[in-house]
């Protein structure tokens, strides 16, 4: 499963020159160095080669002087790869290079230089090569503004995901956040590397696994990117106090995509765990970490279908098979401790029948946890632990799962388990006013007088016609704009990031369509 391309070589040149010396840099702030592993061995033994072409990459620079590094030209490619794996930063380089090569020492060719461009390579939509007529892979080229917009929304989405975990974190935390957040904003597709996937929240198991990689980097989690030709499959080791463990992202996301359901069935195995799952298991892969230590391999979390929410110096929880529950749980002991059973949360199969899953979502904003039943909205306050009701619903098919985005929940109506779903509006979060921290005085209390001025609701997320309603019009608006015809204004593009990922993209033109459609 290689999706990299040997590099052609270009030109034979003889340098007599004087040898340059390997540098070193202050590196930049959101470049992966020495987080992300992959070819472990070849890294250590040629750490200058790879850190510099890297350097060069990132100051898009498209020459690489190499000849003092003494690099064989037979290993070009391992070079390319081990860049481009253990830097996903760089995903704007196209998978097509050239290369210069001087006489070596026994006559062996020595890699003078490295001559990359901007780019990729194009596919269908079925992950077929796009070919032109000479049966050559066609490729999509950026230029250098190109690029810089490019990164930019990529460093803004990845902030995004960043913001949601902070340096009192254990790895631990850090890894299962970052897993869940993944997994719930995203959606497998088979065409689509990292970028489309940080970017547009879309891609395949390149674009999980290589945004997780990255993340996990800017937190100091070291990981490594995993692959089997056999699978033509990838996924990642993340270390955790010293040991490294399997996590696949990408079998943690169900497919078809369902809004607000994040498996853990992936999270942290051992080598043993992985090759043996039953159904999906993981084989022929190459990896430098082996993962013997098998602690996590039969814990109780591995059947949790929903996302784990910190507050505080708790990990929240639903326990749907077991307990039927929402709890605490502490993943270092495997206990878990109810809070709150879920006695009659049954969904409807049809005929008389329920399924026997529980369909629950978990999310929190303020100390305020957020969950599903089949008929209703369910709130948590973490503060007073009490359970009440924050909505019900009166449509014909049930909730399978919620998302709360910025502040904004929404219930996910579908027929069955097995469908993907509508996003329904369901209300605003409730905010928790901060503690007041103000020395009271005692100067005397004035009040205003009592004014007539009508109370104005907020602007409707998605009213793009302003008419107060969400219906067709306003997605044919959204698509417009998405398809460049008619740019939004400034106050339609507050109310257009249904999502609330800080991206105006076809996945809130979807979700305002799937609204609309519900509505009519």
């Amino acid at each position: 499963m290689k999706k990299f391309l040997t590099g052609v070589l270009m030109l034979i040149m003889i340098v007599t020159a004087a040898v340059i010396p390997c540098e070193t840099a202050t590196l930049q702030d959101d470049m992966t160095f020495g987080h992300i592993s992959r070819h472990k061995d070849f890294y250590e033994k040629h750490k200058e080669a790879v850190d510099r072409t890297a350097r060069a990459i990132y100051d898009l620079q498209t020459e690489i002087k190499l000849y003092d590094c003494k690099l064989p030209y037979a290993d070009v490619d391992t070079l390319f790869e081990t860049v481009m794996r253990t830097h996903p930063e760089l995903f704007y380089v196209s998978s097509r290079y050239s290369v210069t090569v001087v006489p070596g020492d026994g006559g062996a060719e020595m890699i003078y230089a490295l001559k990359v461009h901007w780019g990729k390579m194009c596919y269908n939509d079925d992950g077929t090569p796009v070919l032109d007529a000479s049966g050559r892979q066609t490729e999509e080229l950026y230029t250098d503004e190109q690029v810089s917009q490019m990164r930019s929304e990529f460093r803004r989405k990845a902030q995004w995901y960043l913001d949601k975990v902070d340096d009192s974190m254990t790895d631990f935390q850090k890894a299962l956040i970052l897993h869940d957040e993944l997994a719930l904003n995203g959606s497998y597709l088979i065409s689509g590397e990292i970028y489309d996937f940080m970017v547009h929240d879309h891609g395949k198991c390149y674009g999980y696994s290589e945004c997780y990689a990255y993340l996990l980097a800017q937190v100091g989690v070291d990981s490594e990117i995993v692959e089997s030709d056999a699978m033509f499959h990838q996924w990642n080791k993340v270390k955790i106090d010293g040991t490294y463990y399997h996590v696949d992202v990408t079998w943690d996301d169900p497919e078809p995509d369902r809004p607000g359901l994040v498996r853990h069935t992936f999270f942290l195995l051992s080598d043993s765990a992985a090759e043996n799952m039953t159904g999906h298991r993981h084989y022929d892969y190459e990896s430098d970490f082996p993962s013997l230590d098998t602690r996590y391999d039969n814990r109780r979390y591995h059947t949790f279908n929903a996302q784990m929410c910190y507050f505080g110096d708790r990990l929240y929880a639903i326990d749907g098979t077991v307990e039927r529950a929402l709890g605490t749980y502490d993943p270092m002991s495997d206990s878990f401790t109810p809070l709150h059973r879920f006695s009659d949360a049954y969904w409807n199969a049809g005929d008389g029948y329920v399924w026997s899953g529980m369909y629950m979502s978990l999310e929190t904003r303020d100390g305020y946890l957020y969950m599903n039943t089949a008929d209703k909205v369910m709130l948590y306050d973490t503060e007073s632990g009490l359970m009440t009701q924050f909505s019900s619903h009166y449509y014909s098919k049930e909730f399978y799962g919620l998302r709360v985005t910025g502040y904004r929940v929404f219930g996910i109506l579908a027929d069955d388990p097995a469908h993907t779903g509508t996003q329904v509006y369901v209300g605003e979060c409730l905010r928790r006013e901060p503690p007041v921290t103000e020395p009271v005085t005692t100067e005397p209390i004035t009040t205003d007088p009592i004014t007539t001025e009508p109370i104005t609701e907020p602007p409707l997320m998605g009213d793009l016609d302003g008419d107060g309603l969400l219906t067709i019009t306003d997605a044919t608006r959204l698509q417009r704009a998405l398809a460049e015809y008619e740019p939004l204004t400034e106050a339609q593009a507050a109310l257009a990031d249904l999502n609330g990922d800080g991206v105006i993209n076809v996945r809130d033109l979807t979700c305002l369509q799937r609204i609309a459609a519900e509505l009519l």
